[in-house]
């Protein structure tokens, strides 16, 4: 970084809090109440907004051009441990732009880039004091300037998202063009990853092309688990004031006052690629796909109830042996996405390269929590409204706008009502039927049955 950028930096650091057990700031990938970078991601999923990121900023030692632009359209990368967005190169800009760090050998752009028509901007998306809360925390609005409001929590797990100046969107209309371009190098790209640049195994389904992004000048993150949660008898209060935080066993930090970096991106939005098992195991020999991933086990408690504080006492104690959320040889992030594509690669073996991109998931997210059943019921609604399509070696999942077509009202309704029993028995079937596709792919241990039938 130049000198300027380190004089910068002292002004535009975050503003952490701790939980109040230790001495200085939390990490950004967990605190002492067992929350971190995963929490909070899966706990805002469910808003629809796109995959939420923790630390907005991302890696303070890149070019100070791209500390400036923040995370841009068509840039690839992935989501770290560390709950930022690592981007490695972008697919519209030239190889000797400052910004691309790591490009690809022989990389050529994909041109033309996209112009201002190609692209849905909405520069006040959320409006200013937007707060957005996971499931079971409630807010309360003391006043609007200085921006100050108190969080109630309810649940084992939460995550709060704070926007004192609101934010920005915006998505490329159109992702057809992008997708024969990464379709063209996604396998090389991986191998590039994998074999040159990561440190660390960059494992299939990780790859990520961003297509839009909400931006925000200011922000102020929060997330809490499961230990606060056990050792409490009533709710959890943490409070956001003037772009500062005080907590008891909530995770928070928060952009500085004067904004610092410039627009930083809270959620990003994108598609998700993996390589057919085939290409990726005579392509990368040194790091096979990962046949479990321990999921299962967090998703299946619920994040509020008597199960919940059953849970999370056991997990306090100190015999207690954790067994989930690490993967192969890194930290995943959990993603509905990558059952998708798990889905499209089983169902169509002559595929190499699968995509999956997030508005399917955005489209029919509904808010509740990311527990076990609501992610098969966010997966079962994805793959009811949307349908596999195959073009040469790629395979996507497309919006299928037939399937939420509604009939019209019969004033003979009554007479109708043998064809309505068949319709609901063929929905059923139908329904079984995905229910099983999900279930031959989900991560980690087979999906129970119990736990099936209450979706």
């Amino acid at each position: 970084m130049t000198g300027a950028a380190d004089n910068e930096a002292p002004q535009s650091d975050p503003v952490m809090e701790d939980d109040g057990t230790s001495a200085g700031g939390m990490s950004s990938r967990s605190n002492s109440d067992g929350a971190g970078t995963e929490t909070y991601s899966r706990s805002l999923f469910m808003l629809g907004h796109g995959t939420p990121v923790w630390d907005p900023i991302g890696d303070l030692e890149r070019p100070q051009s791209s500390l400036e632009s923040g995370v841009m359209i068509g840039d690839v990368g992935f989501m770290t441990d560390e709950g930022d967005f690592l981007c490695y190169f972008n697919v519209f800009l030239p190889p000797q732009d400052p910004i691309q760090r790591r490009c690809p050998p022989g990389f050529v752009p994909l041109h033309p880039p996209p112009k201002e028509v190609d692209i849905a901007k909405d520069l006040m998306y959320f409006p200013p004091g937007t707060a957005l809360v996971s499931n079971a925390v409630s807010s309360s609005v003391h006043s609007s300037s200085p921006l100050d409001i108190t969080f109630t929590v309810e649940a084992r797990e939460s995550a709060i998202l704070v926007l004192p100046d609101g934010a920005s969107r915006e998505d490329l209309i159109s992702t057809s063009r992008m997708s024969e371009y990464v379709q063209q190098h996604a396998l090389d790209w991986y191998i590039y990853l994998n074999e040159e640049i990561s440190r660390l195994p960059f494992p299939n389904g990780s790859l990520y092309i961003i297509t839009g992004y909400d931006k925000a000048t200011k922000w102020a993150v929060g997330t809490s688990g499961s230990k606060s949660y056990s050792r409490r008898n009533g709710p959890m209060t943490a409070r956001y004031k003037d772009h500062k935080w005080s907590t008891m066993g909530i995770g928070a930090k928060a952009s500085s006052p004067n904004g610092g970096y410039g627009k930083c991106a809270v959620f990003i939005r994108g598609m998700h690629v993996a390589i057919s098992v085939p290409k990726w195991t005579a392509s990368i020999l040194y790091h096979q796909p990962p046949a479990i991933i321990h999921y299962f086990n967090v998703l299946s408690v619920p994040v509020t109830g008597l199960r919940a504080k059953l849970q999370s006492a056991l997990e306090a104690r100190s015999s207690y042996k954790k067994v989930y959320v690490k993967g192969h040889d890194m930290e995943r992030m959990f993603h509905p996405t990558e059952v998708i594509l798990r889905i499209l690669l089983s169902e169509d073996q002559s595929a190499d390269v699968a995509i999956a991109e997030d508005y399917m998931w955005c489209d029919v997210a509904n808010g509740s929590d990311c527990s076990l059943s609501q992610i098969i019921e966010l997966i079962l609604r994805v793959l009811e409204t949307h349908e596999i399509s195959r073009l040469v070696t790629l395979v996507k999942i497309v919006d299928n706008s037939n399937a939420s077509s509604t009939s019209k009202a019969n004033p003979y309704k009554i007479l109708q009502f043998p064809k309505a029993i068949g319709r609901m028995y063929r929905d059923l079937q139908r329904r079984r039927k995905t229910l099983n596709r999900i279930d031959k792919v989900f991560p980690g241990p087979r999906v129970p049955n119990a736990m099936l039938r209450r979706v």
